[in-house]
Protein backbone atom coordinates (compact mmCIF):
# COMPACT_ATOMS: atom_id res chain seq x y z
CA UNK A 1 0.00 0.00 0.00
CA UNK A 2 1.32 3.52 -0.62
CA UNK A 3 0.90 5.64 2.40
CA UNK A 4 1.62 9.83 1.95
CA UNK A 5 2.69 11.23 5.07
CA UNK A 6 1.40 14.76 5.59
CA UNK A 7 3.83 16.17 8.04
CA UNK A 8 1.53 18.92 9.68
CA UNK A 9 3.93 20.09 12.04
CA UNK A 10 7.26 20.03 10.18
CA UNK A 11 9.23 17.18 12.46
CA UNK A 12 11.51 15.73 9.01
CA UNK A 13 12.25 19.33 7.57
CA UNK A 14 13.07 21.36 11.34
CA UNK A 15 14.77 21.13 14.60
CA UNK A 16 13.14 18.43 16.99
CA UNK A 17 11.68 20.45 19.37
CA UNK A 18 8.73 18.16 20.89
CA UNK A 19 7.77 14.94 21.59
CA UNK A 20 5.79 14.89 18.82
CA UNK A 21 8.61 14.99 16.50
CA UNK A 22 10.20 12.19 18.37
CA UNK A 23 7.60 10.26 17.95
CA UNK A 24 7.51 11.19 14.24
CA UNK A 25 11.39 10.83 13.69
CA UNK A 26 11.46 7.28 15.70
CA UNK A 27 7.80 5.93 14.18
CA UNK A 28 7.28 7.10 10.36
CA UNK A 29 10.36 5.85 8.86
CA UNK A 30 9.68 2.22 10.51
CA UNK A 31 6.44 2.47 8.31
CA UNK A 32 8.75 1.44 5.30
CA UNK A 33 8.62 -2.23 6.75
CA UNK A 34 4.81 -2.13 5.77
CA UNK A 35 4.29 0.30 2.98
CA UNK A 36 5.51 2.73 0.38
CA UNK A 37 5.94 5.91 1.90
CA UNK A 38 5.50 9.42 0.33
CA UNK A 39 6.63 12.37 1.79
CA UNK A 40 4.66 15.65 1.73
CA UNK A 41 5.13 18.99 3.39
CA UNK A 42 2.21 20.98 4.39
CA UNK A 43 0.85 24.26 2.86
CA UNK A 44 1.99 25.71 6.28
CA UNK A 45 5.82 25.30 5.42
CA UNK A 46 5.42 26.41 1.74
CA UNK A 47 4.11 29.91 3.03
CA UNK A 48 6.51 30.42 6.33
CA UNK A 49 9.61 30.34 3.48
CA UNK A 50 11.05 34.09 2.64
CA UNK A 51 13.28 34.26 0.39
CA UNK A 52 15.06 32.34 -3.03
CA UNK A 53 17.71 30.91 -0.01
CA UNK A 54 14.85 29.72 1.96
CA UNK A 55 13.47 27.53 -0.89
CA UNK A 56 16.94 26.17 -2.08
CA UNK A 57 17.75 24.83 1.95
CA UNK A 58 13.90 23.62 1.75
CA UNK A 59 14.65 21.67 -1.72
CA UNK A 60 17.83 20.26 -0.43
CA UNK A 61 16.30 18.91 3.51
CA UNK A 62 14.00 17.25 0.87
CA UNK A 63 16.25 15.76 -1.25
CA UNK A 64 17.79 14.66 1.68
CA UNK A 65 14.76 12.54 3.14
CA UNK A 66 14.80 9.60 1.60
CA UNK A 67 18.11 8.41 2.51
CA UNK A 68 17.78 9.77 6.33
CA UNK A 69 14.47 8.36 6.60
CA UNK A 70 13.16 6.24 3.87
CA UNK A 71 10.59 8.11 2.19
CA UNK A 72 10.09 9.44 -1.04
CA UNK A 73 9.22 12.76 -2.16
CA UNK A 74 7.44 13.69 -5.38
CA UNK A 75 9.95 15.19 -8.19
CA UNK A 76 7.65 17.46 -8.49
CA UNK A 77 7.45 18.89 -5.15
CA UNK A 78 11.30 19.68 -5.21
CA UNK A 79 11.10 21.18 -8.37
CA UNK A 80 8.62 23.25 -7.16
CA UNK A 81 10.12 24.40 -4.25
CA UNK A 82 13.32 24.75 -6.21
CA UNK A 83 12.26 26.29 -9.69
CA UNK A 84 9.08 27.95 -9.55
CA UNK A 85 8.36 29.35 -5.94
CA UNK A 86 10.53 31.72 -5.53
CA UNK A 87 8.89 33.83 -7.96
CA UNK A 88 5.54 33.82 -6.69
CA UNK A 89 3.35 35.88 -4.43
CA UNK A 90 2.41 34.26 -1.65
CA UNK A 91 -1.45 33.41 -2.44
CA UNK A 92 -0.42 32.23 -6.20
CA UNK A 93 2.43 30.04 -4.37
CA UNK A 94 0.06 27.85 -1.85
CA UNK A 95 -2.87 27.60 -5.01
CA UNK A 96 -0.15 26.18 -7.30
CA UNK A 97 1.15 24.07 -4.71
CA UNK A 98 -1.78 22.76 -3.69
CA UNK A 99 -2.10 21.29 -7.50
CA UNK A 100 1.46 19.70 -7.05
CA UNK A 101 0.59 18.03 -3.91
CA UNK A 102 -3.20 16.80 -4.95
CA UNK A 103 -1.09 14.71 -7.82
CA UNK A 104 1.05 13.06 -5.04
CA UNK A 105 -2.56 12.44 -2.82
CA UNK A 106 -4.11 10.44 -5.67
CA UNK A 107 -0.97 9.01 -6.26
CA UNK A 108 -1.41 7.42 -2.83
CA UNK A 109 -3.69 4.62 -1.31
CA UNK A 110 -4.39 6.71 2.05
CA UNK A 111 -2.74 9.22 3.92
CA UNK A 112 -1.19 9.86 6.93
CA UNK A 113 -0.90 12.53 9.36
CA UNK A 114 1.01 11.92 12.19
CA UNK A 115 0.19 14.20 14.61
CA UNK A 116 -2.79 16.39 13.72
CA UNK A 117 -3.80 19.23 15.74
CA UNK A 118 -5.43 22.29 15.69
CA UNK A 119 -2.87 25.26 15.24
CA UNK A 120 -3.79 27.97 16.52
CA UNK A 121 -4.31 31.21 14.06
CA UNK A 122 -0.60 32.85 13.51
CA UNK A 123 0.22 34.62 10.86
CA UNK A 124 1.74 31.70 8.01
CA UNK A 125 -1.93 30.48 8.83
CA UNK A 126 -4.16 33.57 8.43
CA UNK A 127 -1.98 34.49 5.07
CA UNK A 128 -3.46 30.48 3.84
CA UNK A 129 -6.58 31.00 4.71
CA UNK A 130 -7.37 34.20 2.94
CA UNK A 131 -5.76 32.81 -0.24
CA UNK A 132 -8.14 29.82 -0.15
CA UNK A 133 -11.83 28.99 0.99
CA UNK A 134 -11.74 28.56 4.72
CA UNK A 135 -13.19 25.22 4.35
CA UNK A 136 -10.25 23.58 2.30
CA UNK A 137 -7.81 24.19 4.90
CA UNK A 138 -9.06 25.24 7.75
CA UNK A 139 -9.04 21.76 9.14
CA UNK A 140 -5.72 20.97 7.90
CA UNK A 141 -3.60 19.68 4.82
CA UNK A 142 -4.57 16.40 5.29
CA UNK A 143 -8.55 16.84 5.21
CA UNK A 144 -7.99 19.25 2.54
CA UNK A 145 -6.12 16.36 0.43
CA UNK A 146 -8.59 13.44 1.50
CA UNK A 147 -11.50 15.29 0.44
CA UNK A 148 -10.55 16.49 -2.65
CA UNK A 149 -8.24 13.30 -3.64
CA UNK A 150 -11.08 11.04 -2.70
CA UNK A 151 -8.20 8.78 -0.82
CA UNK A 152 -9.11 7.90 2.82
CA UNK A 153 -7.36 9.61 5.74
CA UNK A 154 -5.65 8.24 9.11
CA UNK A 155 -4.85 10.57 11.76
CA UNK A 156 -2.36 10.32 15.19
CA UNK A 157 -3.78 12.68 17.33
CA UNK A 158 -0.25 13.43 19.86
CA UNK A 159 -1.09 16.98 20.58
CA UNK A 160 -4.17 17.45 22.51
CA UNK A 161 -4.86 16.99 25.87
CA UNK A 162 -8.44 17.23 27.18
CA UNK A 163 -10.02 16.96 23.90
CA UNK A 164 -13.10 19.15 24.56
CA UNK A 165 -13.33 22.28 26.52
CA UNK A 166 -15.19 22.39 29.58
CA UNK A 167 -16.20 26.22 28.88
CA UNK A 168 -15.35 28.75 25.65
CA UNK A 169 -12.18 30.47 26.32
CA UNK A 170 -10.85 27.72 28.64
CA UNK A 171 -7.17 27.19 26.79
CA UNK A 172 -6.85 31.24 27.33
CA UNK A 173 -8.14 31.08 30.80
CA UNK A 174 -5.53 28.57 31.75
CA UNK A 175 -2.92 30.85 29.61
CA UNK A 176 -3.32 33.44 31.95
CA UNK A 177 -3.73 31.89 35.08
CA UNK A 178 -0.23 30.64 33.98
CA UNK A 179 1.58 33.94 33.47
CA UNK A 180 -0.51 35.69 36.13
CA UNK A 181 0.74 39.21 35.44
CA UNK A 182 3.45 38.57 32.06
CA UNK A 183 0.29 37.58 29.04
CA UNK A 184 1.96 37.91 25.86
CA UNK A 185 -0.41 40.18 23.97
CA UNK A 186 -0.23 38.46 20.77
CA UNK A 187 -0.02 34.49 22.11
CA UNK A 188 -3.09 35.88 24.34
CA UNK A 189 -4.90 36.89 21.01
CA UNK A 190 -3.76 33.80 19.55
CA UNK A 191 -5.13 31.51 21.84
CA UNK A 192 -8.59 33.18 22.04
CA UNK A 193 -9.05 30.45 18.40
CA UNK A 194 -7.82 27.60 20.37
CA UNK A 195 -11.61 26.33 21.39
CA UNK A 196 -12.97 27.32 17.93
CA UNK A 197 -9.91 25.11 16.14
CA UNK A 198 -10.41 22.27 18.78
CA UNK A 199 -14.60 22.00 17.94
CA UNK A 200 -13.43 22.26 14.29
CA UNK A 201 -11.06 19.71 13.97
CA UNK A 202 -12.86 17.20 16.07
CA UNK A 203 -15.97 17.64 13.74
CA UNK A 204 -13.36 17.11 11.07
CA UNK A 205 -13.13 13.65 12.63
CA UNK A 206 -16.29 12.83 12.61
CA UNK A 207 -16.32 12.98 9.02
CA UNK A 208 -15.91 10.66 6.31
CA UNK A 209 -12.52 11.78 5.52
CA UNK A 210 -11.19 10.18 8.19
CA UNK A 211 -10.98 5.85 7.90
CA UNK A 212 -9.01 6.35 11.82
CA UNK A 213 -7.87 8.52 14.47
CA UNK A 214 -5.72 7.16 17.28
CA UNK A 215 -5.52 8.52 20.42
CA UNK A 216 -2.14 8.27 22.42
CA UNK A 217 -3.78 8.40 26.24
CA UNK A 218 -6.44 7.22 28.09
CA UNK A 219 -7.15 10.64 29.06
CA UNK A 220 -8.00 11.35 25.09
CA UNK A 221 -10.21 8.79 24.60
CA UNK A 222 -12.42 9.26 27.10
CA UNK A 223 -13.36 12.74 26.69
CA UNK A 224 -14.08 11.61 23.22
CA UNK A 225 -16.79 14.13 21.37
CA UNK A 226 -19.88 11.75 20.15
CA UNK A 227 -19.40 10.29 16.16
CA UNK A 228 -15.58 9.38 16.19
CA UNK A 229 -16.35 5.88 15.15
CA UNK A 230 -12.96 5.36 14.09
CA UNK A 231 -11.15 6.86 17.42
CA UNK A 232 -9.27 3.95 19.34
CA UNK A 233 -6.69 3.97 21.58
CA UNK A 234 -3.04 3.03 20.61
CA UNK A 235 -0.78 1.26 22.81
CA UNK A 236 1.89 1.73 23.28
CA UNK A 237 1.92 5.33 21.59
CA UNK A 238 5.21 5.97 22.76
CA UNK A 239 9.00 4.82 23.86
CA UNK A 240 11.76 5.58 25.15
CA UNK A 241 15.54 5.14 24.38
CA UNK A 242 17.31 2.09 25.55
CA UNK A 243 20.13 4.19 25.98
CA UNK A 244 18.70 5.65 29.03
CA UNK A 245 19.34 2.56 31.05
CA UNK A 246 22.88 3.26 31.54
CA UNK A 247 21.97 6.47 33.37
CA UNK A 248 19.10 4.19 35.46
CA UNK A 249 21.03 4.56 38.85
CA UNK A 250 23.50 7.44 38.74
CA UNK A 251 23.97 8.85 42.09
CA UNK A 252 21.31 11.68 42.77
CA UNK A 253 22.95 15.06 42.72
CA UNK A 254 21.80 18.41 45.43
CA UNK A 255 19.08 19.65 42.15
CA UNK A 256 15.50 18.88 41.05
CA UNK A 257 14.97 19.38 37.32
CA UNK A 258 12.17 20.63 34.90
CA UNK A 259 12.09 19.71 31.05
CA UNK A 260 10.03 20.97 28.60
CA UNK A 261 9.28 23.01 25.71
CA UNK A 262 9.91 26.53 28.01
CA UNK A 263 6.44 28.10 26.91
CA UNK A 264 3.73 29.30 29.19
CA UNK A 265 1.13 26.16 29.07
CA UNK A 266 4.00 23.94 30.23
CA UNK A 267 4.12 25.61 33.55
CA UNK A 268 7.56 27.49 32.97
CA UNK A 269 6.27 30.55 34.21
CA UNK A 270 5.16 28.85 37.71
CA UNK A 271 8.66 27.24 38.28
CA UNK A 272 10.09 30.05 39.98
CA UNK A 273 7.34 29.83 42.60
CA UNK A 274 7.68 26.14 43.22
CA UNK A 275 10.78 25.81 43.33
CA UNK A 276 10.91 28.64 46.10
CA UNK A 277 9.04 26.67 48.26
CA UNK A 278 11.25 23.38 47.65
CA UNK A 279 14.49 25.27 48.20
CA UNK A 280 13.36 27.17 51.35
CA UNK A 281 12.78 23.60 53.05
CA UNK A 282 15.40 21.53 50.67
CA UNK A 283 18.56 23.86 49.73
CA UNK A 284 18.42 22.01 47.08
CA UNK A 285 18.76 23.79 43.22
CA UNK A 286 16.36 23.97 40.41
CA UNK A 287 17.92 23.06 36.60
CA UNK A 288 15.76 23.59 33.85
CA UNK A 289 16.14 21.80 30.60
CA UNK A 290 14.64 23.10 27.49
CA UNK A 291 14.34 25.85 24.70
CA UNK A 292 12.85 29.74 25.45
CA UNK A 293 10.62 29.56 22.22
CA UNK A 294 10.23 33.39 22.34
CA UNK A 295 11.68 36.29 24.16
CA UNK A 296 8.79 37.29 26.27
CA UNK A 297 8.40 34.29 28.01
CA UNK A 298 11.86 34.32 28.71
CA UNK A 299 11.81 37.43 29.85
CA UNK A 300 8.81 36.69 32.11
CA UNK A 301 10.75 33.76 33.58
CA UNK A 302 13.94 35.89 34.58
CA UNK A 303 11.28 38.56 36.16
CA UNK A 304 9.34 35.65 38.11
CA UNK A 305 12.63 34.35 39.23
CA UNK A 306 13.82 37.28 40.74
CA UNK A 307 10.32 38.15 42.09
CA UNK A 308 10.85 35.13 43.91
CA UNK A 309 14.17 36.25 45.60
CA UNK A 310 16.17 33.56 43.61
CA UNK A 311 19.71 33.62 41.97
CA UNK A 312 19.46 32.97 38.27
CA UNK A 313 22.61 31.01 37.25
CA UNK A 314 22.54 29.51 41.06
CA UNK A 315 19.97 28.75 42.63
CA UNK A 316 17.89 28.49 39.34
CA UNK A 317 20.00 27.35 36.15
CA UNK A 318 19.10 27.12 32.99
CA UNK A 319 20.58 24.05 31.10
CA UNK A 320 19.28 25.17 27.83
CA UNK A 321 18.40 22.64 25.01
CA UNK A 322 21.15 19.93 25.63
CA UNK A 323 22.75 16.89 24.06
CA UNK A 324 20.98 13.64 24.34
CA UNK A 325 23.57 12.37 26.63
CA UNK A 326 23.89 15.21 28.29
CA UNK A 327 19.32 15.60 28.96
CA UNK A 328 19.92 11.53 30.53
CA UNK A 329 22.03 12.68 33.02
CA UNK A 330 20.59 15.63 34.41
CA UNK A 331 17.44 13.52 34.53
CA UNK A 332 19.47 10.90 35.87
CA UNK A 333 20.94 12.62 38.72
CA UNK A 334 17.68 14.55 40.07
CA UNK A 335 16.11 13.86 43.28
CA UNK A 336 12.96 14.48 41.44
CA UNK A 337 11.74 15.92 38.38
CA UNK A 338 8.60 18.54 38.79
CA UNK A 339 6.73 19.15 35.69
CA UNK A 340 3.71 21.43 36.46
CA UNK A 341 2.33 21.30 32.73
CA UNK A 342 -1.12 22.44 31.70
CA UNK A 343 -1.08 20.93 27.89
CA UNK A 344 -0.05 16.94 27.69
CA UNK A 345 -1.48 14.46 25.22
CA UNK A 346 1.11 11.68 27.15
CA UNK A 347 4.71 13.51 28.05
CA UNK A 348 7.21 11.70 26.72
CA UNK A 349 9.76 13.47 29.30
CA UNK A 350 7.72 11.82 31.96
CA UNK A 351 8.44 8.28 30.65
CA UNK A 352 12.25 9.06 30.04
CA UNK A 353 12.61 10.47 33.93
CA UNK A 354 11.16 6.85 34.95
CA UNK A 355 13.45 4.93 33.14
CA UNK A 356 16.31 7.29 33.75
CA UNK A 357 15.09 6.44 37.66
CA UNK A 358 13.96 9.58 38.94
CA UNK A 359 9.93 10.17 40.09
CA UNK A 360 7.94 12.67 38.89
CA UNK A 361 5.05 15.49 40.53
CA UNK A 362 2.96 16.25 37.88
CA UNK A 363 -0.41 18.47 37.38
CA UNK A 364 -3.49 16.21 37.45
CA UNK A 365 -4.69 16.49 34.21
CA UNK A 366 -6.46 14.20 31.66
CA UNK A 367 -3.54 12.99 29.43
CA UNK A 368 -0.71 12.39 31.68
CA UNK A 369 -3.37 10.99 34.43
CA UNK A 370 -4.50 8.46 31.98
CA UNK A 371 -0.50 7.22 31.13
CA UNK A 372 0.79 7.60 34.43
CA UNK A 373 -1.89 7.10 37.15
CA UNK A 374 -1.62 4.38 39.67
CA UNK A 375 2.09 4.47 38.73
CA UNK A 376 3.86 4.89 42.55
CA UNK A 377 6.78 6.85 41.01
CA UNK A 378 4.68 9.39 39.63
CA UNK A 379 2.17 11.65 41.71
CA UNK A 380 -0.73 13.83 40.88
CA UNK A 381 -1.40 17.36 42.03
CA UNK A 382 -4.26 19.62 41.40
CA UNK A 383 -3.56 21.69 38.88
CA UNK A 384 -2.35 25.13 39.63
CA UNK A 385 -1.88 24.05 43.15
CA UNK A 386 1.76 24.94 43.38
CA UNK A 387 1.78 24.44 47.01
CA UNK A 388 0.72 20.88 46.97
CA UNK A 389 3.54 20.68 43.61
CA UNK A 390 6.52 22.00 45.87
CA UNK A 391 5.09 19.92 48.95
CA UNK A 392 5.24 16.62 47.05
CA UNK A 393 8.50 17.35 45.31
CA UNK A 394 9.82 18.03 49.09
CA UNK A 395 8.56 14.72 50.08
CA UNK A 396 10.35 13.00 47.31
CA UNK A 397 13.46 15.05 47.32
CA UNK A 398 13.99 13.71 51.00
CA UNK A 399 13.19 10.30 51.11
CA UNK A 400 15.85 8.22 51.88
CA UNK A 401 17.45 7.16 48.44
CA UNK A 402 16.34 3.52 48.96
CA UNK A 403 12.90 4.38 49.47
CA UNK A 404 12.97 6.50 46.55
CA UNK A 405 14.64 4.08 44.71
CA UNK A 406 11.96 1.09 45.46
CA UNK A 407 9.57 3.83 44.13
CA UNK A 408 11.14 4.09 40.35
CA UNK A 409 12.10 -0.14 40.46
CA UNK A 410 8.68 -1.39 41.45
CA UNK A 411 7.10 -4.06 39.59
CA UNK A 412 4.12 -1.79 38.07
CA UNK A 413 6.57 0.73 37.00
CA UNK A 414 8.67 -2.01 35.63
CA UNK A 415 5.98 -3.76 33.52
CA UNK A 416 5.05 -0.41 32.46
CA UNK A 417 8.96 0.28 30.99
CA UNK A 418 8.87 -2.80 29.41
CA UNK A 419 5.78 -2.14 27.16
CA UNK A 420 7.05 1.53 26.38
CA UNK A 421 10.65 0.07 25.62
CA UNK A 422 10.70 -0.15 22.33
CA UNK A 423 9.73 2.05 19.10
CA UNK A 424 9.65 -0.35 17.05
CA UNK A 425 6.77 -2.15 18.78
CA UNK A 426 4.95 1.16 18.83
CA UNK A 427 5.49 1.47 14.90
CA UNK A 428 3.42 -1.58 14.59
CA UNK A 429 0.48 -0.85 16.06
CA UNK A 430 0.20 2.03 13.96
CA UNK A 431 0.71 -0.55 11.04
CA UNK A 432 -2.05 -2.85 12.17
CA UNK A 433 -4.46 0.50 12.65
CA UNK A 434 -3.91 1.43 8.84
CA UNK A 435 -3.99 -1.88 7.85
CA UNK A 436 -7.24 -1.97 9.82
CA UNK A 437 -8.23 1.26 8.54
CA UNK A 438 -7.50 0.37 5.03
CA UNK A 439 -9.48 -3.10 5.00
CA UNK A 440 -12.31 -1.21 6.34
CA UNK A 441 -12.42 1.08 3.70
CA UNK A 442 -11.64 -1.30 0.56
CA UNK A 443 -8.41 0.16 0.33
CA UNK A 444 -6.81 -1.14 -3.27
CA UNK A 445 -3.27 -2.73 -2.05
CA UNK A 446 -2.24 -4.46 0.90
CA UNK A 447 0.76 -4.28 3.04
CA UNK A 448 3.69 -5.24 2.34
CA UNK A 449 4.43 -7.71 4.81
CA UNK A 450 1.81 -8.49 7.41
CA UNK A 451 2.17 -5.81 10.88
Amino acid sequence: MRLAVIDSDGSFIGEVSSGAHTNNRNVIPKLSKYFELVYVPTTRSIAALGDRGDAERLAGTLEGIPGSFGMEVPHEVIRFVREELPGMGKCRRIGRYLEVVLAAARGADMLLDPDYWPHYPSRVDLEILGCAPPSSLARGDVYYLARASGRGAVAVIQSLTDVRNRFPGEILLTYLRSVRDSANPAEAASLLAAGPALSLYWRSLSSGAFAAAFLISRGQLENLPPGCAGCRLLYPAQAWDPGLRRYRGLPKGDYVAAASRLVALKGVLELPRIHRRIMDETGLRLVVAGRFFDEPTKRAFVRAVEREGLRLGEDVALAGFLSKDNYYEVLAGARVLVYPSHSDSFSIVMLESLAAGTPVVAYDIPGPRGVYGGLPAVRFVREFDWKAMAAEAVRLAEMPEGERRGLVDDGGVASFLEDHSSWDRVAERVAEGIAGAATARGGRRGTRAAP
